[in-house]
């Protein structure tokens, strides 16, 4: 079966004044592709073939964008990819997202509204067993959990696999409580987008099945919605979910 991930992040994203110059002069020759293809091999995490790298997280695959200057919240930049080598590692969407969010450093300063991920859990791949220390990392911080924000979770209605989203919820919990609140809220937040409008969402079908929670802790960022996008798919996975899951982290206003 297919193991194609894809990743966005949404927001507003401001354009340094270098690459506004650029862009007016026509030589600014830069895209979510290229970004993304530059920093992630950098960093040792893409196969090019014909070179094989064994520790390579992903093939990419497209990506696309949408940096329109007028101040209102976009899906600023996306990524669809295969994942690679998941004998020895696990559908690496935490990393995938913090590379997306280096991509857009390198332009822009971005005031993130949230993150989606399209993430294929019929993979066989290892648990993700870092977690545990996740949680340490983001507990650094002696401070009053005070932002909040909201997951939405969509998958195909199936019915030959139950989607159990009590279990679901409550495993979430159990790998997330010492650092998160959650509680489960009937619809889809107010103010989150649609998952149809969601870069990848055709990797699901069209008849889906929805959970939406909202959430409370200490912090609010890219780097958040990415651990928390990582833990709710592992407690899907760990409750028996084995097919295409769609999970969006966005910023609650109050």
């Amino acid at each position: 079966m297919p193991t194609t991930f894809v990743v966005g992040t949404h927001g507003v994203l401001r354009l340094h004044p270098w690459v506004l110059r650029r862009q007016e002069r026509g030589t600014f020759e830069f895209d979510t592709y290229s970004l993304m293809l530059t920093r992630s091999s950098a960093l040792g995490l893409v196969e090019l073939p014909p070179e094989e790298n064994e520790l390579a997280r992903w093939h990419q695959e497209e990506a696309g964008e949408d940096w329109t200057q007028d101040g209102a919240t976009r899906q600023v930049a996306w990524m669809q990819a295969g994942a690679a080598n998941l004998n020895k590692q696990r559908i690496p969407v935490w990393t995938a997202l913090t590379c997306l969010q280096d991509s857009m450093a390198k332009i822009g300063s971005l005031e993130i509204a949230g993150t989606h991920a399209v993430l294929p859990l019929h993979a066989d791949a290892p648990a993700a067993s870092q977690l545990p220390n996740a949680v340490d990392w983001f507990s650094l911080e002696d401070s009053v959990p005070r932002h909040h924000f909201t997951i939405s979770l969509y998958t195909a209605t199936c019915s030959e696999e139950a989607f159990d989203s009590a279990a679901l919820t409550e495993t979430f919990r159990s790998l997330t409580s010492s650092l998160l609140s959650t509680e489960t809220i009937a619809d889809r937040p107010e103010g989150t987008p649609e998952p149809g409008s969601l870069e990848g969402c055709w990797l699901l079908g069209n008849d889906l099945t929805e959970l939406h929670l909202r959430c409370q802790s200490t912090e609010w960022s890219a780097d958040m919605a990415a651990f928390t996008t990582d833990a709710i798919a592992q407690a899907a996975h760990a409750t028996g979910l084995r097919r295409y899951v769609l999970i969006s982290v966005f910023k609650r206003n109050t």
